[in-house]
């Protein structure tokens, strides 16, 4: 989870112009929810994922990765001048 805080952050960095950002873990369970949201200048995101793979920038496409290893979903919301929302959930698993 914190390389996916990490990634996320570092794009906001890089990308958004953001003025704020949000970072919120939530354990409601068997929910864990983690929230990175920032008030950026947001994107396309069918695009950007297709630019992603064809220039080879590893991203959102990692985020997705990493979650889906520890059995976690990615969700990405993003509108051109309203910022972006990226919400993973995992669900908690006893080992």
């Amino acid at each position: 989870m914190y390389r996916i805080v990490q990634e996320g952050l570092n794009n906001i960095c890089r990308h958004a112009e953001a003025k704020n950002v949000r970072l919120t873990l939530v354990a409601a369970y068997p929910n864990i929810i983690l929230r990175i949201e920032d008030d950026g200048k947001g994107f396309e995101i069918e695009r950007r994922l297709r630019e992603a793979v064809l220039e080879k920038r590893m991203g959102i496409i990692s985020m997705r990765e990493r979650a889906n290893l520890l059995g976690g979903k990615v969700r990405i919301t993003s509108k051109e001048g309203k910022g972006t929302k990226v919400v993973v959930k995992f669900t908690y698993q006893k080992k």
